[in-house]
């Protein structure tokens, strides 16, 4: 008789292992459409209904596990939304659905360690909120906008230290200017403050992915169409212009100094082109004639800027279009750097991996920094530098995440003797 509640606990065990495993492999499923499905835009979005359906079945027997909760967030997304364009609908209810997922995440880890599609949880939830945002602008509806980012903010999208950290870039912008960002982490962010907080809405901000969109750039037209030369441009909705390398010249400005780059082409295969939103940003880069800055997201991809990448100033913070050796900048380059907000780091929130991103391409660019400050001979500013980014971000509290600036970390110490 006593051998049944042994046999009874035995069976119990076998079960809830074997729902386990059959939740795992629900996971594994769905998971792997999804990430197959998102990497060939040309798939059917129908795919995510197949996925959906093994994710919601691996959270009824597993609960608890938070990547299963990511990858279905992820999947409502994708389905409602197979790509940027689809955000000129608004569709509240899709939106919801996918960040309730990422909420649950959240919840159950909020240290969340599991496999990410580009973004965390976190910023995944910015990045829902502030697109549904950026389709009630587009849609006239300027207060369901801020209703929208403000709701972003309470589900946990929208950190202290990205807001603030965005709000001291665009502070630091001169006025009426162009800043052009890369990812979704700086776009909703700098879209948050300019529709929440009205913050230096005369700033035109340009996503170089979203700007290949005719309906994206028409929109930033119609808000600022003092940055192109003429309608003309946005209205040119052919995706990609055969293109060989060549020069483009500009005056500068009323004088008689002209600013002359070369503009490679993108290769696919033997064709070589250029993208709409490569069109763009050179369009925009001759009407202003470089007397007003453009400025670039740190950590910009160079391949993503139309061969301006040499002319590039770095100001830390974010990087700025130059024409010339500008000697001015690199006379008052400690200064430019000594100025970061070192103390904006404080507010950086460890679990989330966009804001230590953030802090290991400022970290970057302080190394660089100190490079150049040596190589000039300026090795008492170099070291004054180097005594910051060893009190602010020291390799305990931030993990050096690539292994040259570890290197780069090593020698410095080296050279300092700490």
């Amino acid at each position: 008789m006593k051998k049944w509640p042994l046999l009874l606990f035995t069976f119990v065990m076998l079960t809830v292992h074997a729902r386990s495993q059959t939740a795992a492999e629900l996971l594994q499923r769905g998971k792997q459409i999804v990430l197959s499905t998102h990497k060939q835009p040309d798939e059917s979005p129908a795919k995510y209904d197949e996925a959906i359906k093994y994710l919601k079945k691996a959270a009824e027997l597993a609960p608890d596990n938070p990547e299963t909760h990511y990858f279905l967030g992820s999947a409502y997304d994708y389905q409602a939304f197979p790509d940027f364009g689809e955000h000129i609908r608004v569709d509240k209810q899709s939106s919801l659905l996918a960040s309730e997922e990422f909420e649950r995440v959240i919840r159950l880890s909020p240290n969340y360690y599991g496999e990410v599609i580009a973004l965390d949880p976190y910023a995944k939830i910015a990045s829902i909120w502030g697109c549904l945002g950026f389709s009630y602008l587009v849609n006239n509806r300027p207060d369901s906008a801020k209703w929208a980012f403000m709701e972003g903010r309470r589900r946990g999208g929208f950190s202290d230290f990205s807001l603030e950290f965005y709000r001291t870039i665009l502070k630091r912008l001169q006025p009426n200017t162009t800043y052009v960002t890369y990812g979704d982490f700086s776009t909703m962010n700098i879209w948050y403050l300019q529709t929440v907080e009205h913050l230096r809405n005369d700033v035109a901000v340009l996503n170089i992915n979203t700007i290949q969109i005719p309906w994206v750039s028409q929109f930033i037209y119609r808000q600022h169409p003092s940055i192109f030369t003429s309608a003309a441009v946005v209205n040119d909705t052919i995706p990609n212009t055969q293109w060989e390398e060549q020069t483009i010249s500009i005056a500068i400005g009323n004088s008689d100094k002209t600013f002359q780059w070369r503009v490679p082409p993108r290769e696919y295969g033997n064709y070589k082109y250029i993208l709409r939103s490569d069109r763009m940003l050179i369009d925009i880069v001759k009407n202003t004639r470089l007397t007003k800055p453009v400025y670039f997201d740190a950590g910009f991809a160079m391949s993503e800027i139309a061969g301006l990448g040499d002319y590039l100033l770095d100001d830390i913070l974010f990087l700025r279009l130059s024409p010339l050796e500008n000697k001015e900048w690199a006379s008052n380059y400690f200064r430019v750097v000594e100025a970061f907000p070192f103390e904006l780091l404080t507010k950086i929130d460890h679990a989330h991996t966009a804001e230590t991103d953030i802090a290991e391409i400022e970290k970057v660019s302080m190394i660089v920094a100190i490079s150049r400050l040596m190589n000039s001979g300026r090795h008492r500013e170099a070291e004054r530098i180097y005594m910051k980014l060893q009190k602010h971000m020291p390799a305990d509290k931030f993990p050096d995440k690539m292994i040259e600036i570890k290197n780069a970390r090593k020698k410095l110490e080296e050279e300092f003797g700490r």
